[in-house]
């Protein structure tokens, strides 16, 4: 096995590894940063910023156009598909198929064991797909996870069936997209060969889901359910819920930042949740959470106190880069945090980048020492710093005038007798371990 880093850091004290050490050390940690409303322009401000990026000639439309040929099914913003028409659709459904299967085909993959596929299971996996049966005017059919849910760019046939790179290091499924939460509205597009999966537009990009994560309703009974004003969302990493308020069996989980709507506007512990029939329709249900879950009525405040705890939450949980094991990686784990105050922040780095119009570059050319001077006059917890290479960090504070940063970090380093030792784990960390950031310009984005 790698061995693994130790919980503190180089670089970092025992004491940051608790909420309570940053917390005094801040002026007014319980003052709101930003209104939900303020929330909500910056949201969509963003959504006409990353367009307007996307159709740029410049070095940032450029990367981001790179980040969408890397990932086939993700995308830059929300497509309206209801503008396009059922042909148009199926052209676009078809073009991003393809991409995935080019994907597939383009380079060497290994299954969960690190063993290469042979061309029968690659062939497998294509007809899966079944580009060759969608149809020609596709009709959107309105969705709903009832379950964490991996979106994926290529389908998993199979449990072991994961698209591995390398024997060594990084053991990540590439061919995950991301993770959806319950309760996520999605658009089925299209079936695959098995029926065993379904390729579904969703908020957090294109890609295939498991058919049994999916209940089908009607657009308005989805709409009624999702944006219901009355709502609990997820503060804990993970929070269970019930099939009774005695609390003896587990029916399901919810992940940090969904929201599911309350059954009882009397009792927040009462919620409800959709649930897949056997046809395969909704069934919206009731169910219980504990006394203490961490959940909020409502959106959480944003303040600088309420994104510690979060933070906290998440500390020490394993770096999964794609998602592949239902965890988070540097994007993600940020969205996720700052979705329970109501942000629609991306989980890629090189959009997270621009989300907000406050940001600026801290430049490669520069020392080390003006770089720190520059990044901890930044206001702590508020600010996202994001690599040219799109790895993305959240600011902390300073010690010994460095900056001290949550780190999602997906590499080791060596210690001074020789021995090469893991984090790849969401910690507490320095900018110079490893000092990869500090030899490429940085953004800096202030979420305020």
């Amino acid at each position: 096995l790698y061995q693994r880093a130790p919980d503190v850091i180089p670089g970092t004290l025992p004491e940051m590894r608790t909420a309570s050490y940053w917390i005094n050390r801040m002026d007014n940690p319980q003052e709101v940063v930003m209104t939900q409303d303020q929330i909500e322009v910056m949201n969509n401000s963003y959504q006409q910023r990353i367009r307007n990026y996307l159709a740029s000639d410049g070095d940032t439309g450029r990367r981001i156009r790179e980040q969408l040929t890397r990932s086939p099914g993700l995308y830059a913003y929300r497509p309206e598909i209801n503008s396009k028409t059922p042909k148009e659709l199926s052209e676009t459904v078809r073009g991003i198929i393809d991409k995935q299967i080019n994907l597939l085909r383009g380079r060497t993959f290994g299954n969960v064991m690190g063993v290469q596929y042979a061309n029968h299971e690659l062939d497998a996996l294509e007809t899966e797909m079944s580009n060759n049966t969608i149809s020609d005017e596709i009709h959107p059919q309105p969705g709903i996870t009832v379950s964490d849910s991996r979106l994926r760019m290529i389908p998993a046939l199979r449990p072991e069936y994961v698209g591995l790179t390398q024997v060594g290091k990084s053991r990540w499924d590439v061919w995950n997209l991301d993770v959806l939460p319950i309760a996520s509205p999605v658009q089925i597009l299209h079936v695959s060969k098995s029926s065993g999966h379904v390729f579904v537009l969703t908020d957090y990009g294109y890609g295939w889901m498991k058919s049994e994560n999916v209940a089908i309703a009607s657009q308005s009974e989805i709409d009624d359910f999702v944006n219901s004003a009355e709502f609990i969302v997820s503060t804990g990493d993970r929070v269970p819920f019930y099939n009774d308020s005695n609390a003896v069996y587990v029916s399901g989980w919810i992940r940090m930042g969904a929201r599911l709507p309350l059954a009882n506007t009397d009792n927040h512990r009462l919620i409800r949740v959709p649930v897949r029939q056997l046809n395969g329709e909704l069934s919206v249900q009731n169910a219980w959470l504990l006394h203490d879950a961490d959940v909020h009525r409502g959106f959480l405040p944003y303040t600088r106190e309420n994104v510690v705890g979060l933070g906290f939450t998440m500390l020490d949980n394993l770096y999964d880069w794609t998602g592949g094991w239902y965890g988070r990686n540097d994007g993600s784990v940020l969205r996720d945090i700052f979705k329970t105050f109501g942000f629609d922040i991306p989980a890629n780095g090189v959009f997270l980048s621009v989300f907000s119009e406050d940001n600026w570059v801290s430049s490669a050319d520069d020392t080390r020492e003006e770089r720190y001077t520059d990044m901890i006059s930044t206001s702590p917890f508020t600010t996202f710093m994001t690599s040219r290479s799109g790895h993305s960090l959240l600011y902390l504070g300073e010690h010994n005038n460095e900056p001290v940063v949550f780190d999602t970090h997906g590499y080791g380093y060596v210690q001074e007798d020789g021995t090469e030792i893991e984090i790849r784990r969401w910690s507490i960390a320095t900018l110079s371990l490893p000092d990869y950031l500090l030899r490429q310009d940085v953004t800096i984005t202030n979420i305020k």
